[in-house]
């Protein structure tokens, strides 16, 4: 499969998964954590499930292609992006 074709699905993953952790994690209306069963990590946690989304998802689309490097370059993108929301939190946090 064509690298850059590779690259714009690693990116739109990477948004798509930002917005939908922050949607199912942060917004009211669609907060998963509101449910009893769910109200646990990473479900209540903006970080963690976007970073486990991210993960899950490049890992199922790097099995699809059959694609080993296009899963792990995934996983540093899911591992990258759980790093920055950290350090944004952390930002906003007074110690």
């Amino acid at each position: 499969m064509n690298t850059l074709i590779l690259l714009f699905i690693l990116i739109a993953v990477n948004i798509s998964g930002t917005f939908i952790g922050w949607l199912l994690t942060e917004h009211y209306p669609t907060r998963i954590a509101r449910l009893e069963w769910l109200n646990f990590k990473p479900f209540s946690c903006r970080k963690c499930f976007t970073g486990w989304y991210i993960i899950i998802i490049n890992i199922t689309i790097g099995i699809i292609i059959g694609s080993w490097i296009y899963s792990v370059i995934g996983v540093l993108f899911g591992l990258f992006t759980t790093l920055a929301l950290h350090f944004e939190d952390k930002k906003y946090i007074q110690p």
